[in-house]
């Protein structure tokens, strides 16, 4: 039985040719120890027999799609529930800003660490909001960094004693005066 599949294998010139001769094979091995489905597994066979291209098709398409479907899956966001947002410190976490504002624009005395933040939304960081090593994606400098000479700001989620490090953000902006502005760029990958 070995000698048959090596023979298959090996002396087979072309892939398009040996595995569906390979899957021939072990169809006929199991028609024989299961007599009763010989019927359905010789057309199976003698399609696989008349049509290997067909065969190495379908096998490159099913794992085209599988691959696609994981790395899909794997670069979709998972984000913090409802009992971790309400916690302190969140850590490598994936979060929707609108999900820490339900009640309230303000969000206090937390840290976020290594967190990817979800807009759209524009953040007010307070002075006393610590910002070190964050990442911009889908802004530029121009839009995602908005100097106000305005003391009173409205429509914006305000971070007050918060950490801000290491975290990117998708779609969000920042609004400030002209030097916490300078300060965000410059402990950011805008600085560029």
């Amino acid at each position: 039985m070995y000698k048959l599949f090596k023979d298959i294998l090996y002396n087979t010139n072309n892939i398009l040719l040996s595995v569906p001769a390979y899957i021939s094979v072990t169809l006929s091995l199991f028609a024989f120890f299961w007599p009763k489905k010989e019927g359905k597994i010789n057309w199976l066979i003698q399609i696989i027999q008349e049509h290997p291209a067909l065969i190495i098709m379908s096998f490159l398409m099913v794992s085209v799609i599988l691959v696609s479907h994981s790395l899909y899956k794997n670069k979709q966001p998972n984000f913090a529930s409802p009992d971790e947002l309400t916690q302190s410190v969140l850590r490598n976490r994936d979060i929707r800003l609108s999900d820490l504002t339900r009640e309230d624009f303000r969000i206090r005395n937390k840290v976020f660490l290594n967190c990817h933040i979800y807009g759209p939304a524009i953040i007010y960081p307070t002075k006393q909001t610590v910002l070190a090593n964050l990442r911009f994606v889908d802004v530029t400098a121009e839009g995602g960094l908005i100097v106000t000479t305005n003391k009173q700001i409205s429509g914006a989620v305000a971070f007050e004693g918060c950490t801000l490090q290491g975290c990117t953000f998708h779609k969000i902006s920042f609004i400030g005066s002209e030097a916490r502005i300078a300060e965000i760029k410059a402990h950011s990958n805008l600085a560029k």
